[in-house]
């Protein structure tokens, strides 16, 4: 059995005050009980002074708690901590909802440019609607998709259905994208 050594007062203060002045297993204040500290590995089971080991508990959760390990259960968290990480994810969140209204507004862009490129190689009024290009290019970079317009329009019989226009860009894309791999 490892011999109890006394914890300074230096060290005790600084525990109290990263826990906030609050026992870490039921939230009671030092304006609501007499606050101590306690051995997460209790001492008996060679638990040490160290800082990562000790924690504020309240006088009732300590002697409640006696020489036993907690197991899986871990004091509780650390509140403005928890607000600093929420804090964070919000900012995250935030920044990701801005980049994917960019994103999508830059990928309609090109889906709008990629159907007046068709109408201009096609000699057409007419093209297939953003959601198909948009659709296409989610697995093909637009150069791709572009190249694959004017080859097709050279090569595709012009009095076919879009569908089948549109079919055989496809399958350019899919053979170009190939190729580069």
């Amino acid at each position: 059995m490892a011999k109890r050594r006394s914890v300074s007062k230096k060290t005790r203060f600084e525990i109290f005050k990263r826990d906030s002045f609050t026992c870490q297993y039921c939230g009671r204040t030092s304006e609501d009980t007499i606050l101590e500290l306690d051995h997460i590995i209790p001492v008996s089971k060679d638990g040490t002074n160290d800082e990562m080991n000790l924690v504020t508990s309240c006088f009732d959760c300590n002697r409640g708690k006696g020489n036993r390990e907690l197991g899986s259960i871990i004091p509780r968290p650390d509140a403005d901590l928890k607000y600093l990480e929420t804090q964070q994810e919000i900012q995250e969140l935030k920044r990701y909802k801005l980049a994917k209204t960019e994103r999508d507004k830059i990928a309609t862009d090109v889906a709008l440019d990629l159907a007046n490129t068709y109408r201009m190689a096609f000699n057409s009024s007419w093209a297939p609607e953003d959601r198909h290009w948009l659709a296409l290019l989610s697995r093909t970079p637009p150069e791709i998709i572009e190249k694959a317009i004017y080859i097709a329009s050279q090569k595709q019989d012009l009095s076919g259905s879009w569908n089948d226009r549109f079919a055989y860009i496809c399958g350019i894309c899919k053979n170009m994208t190939k190729a580069e791999e």
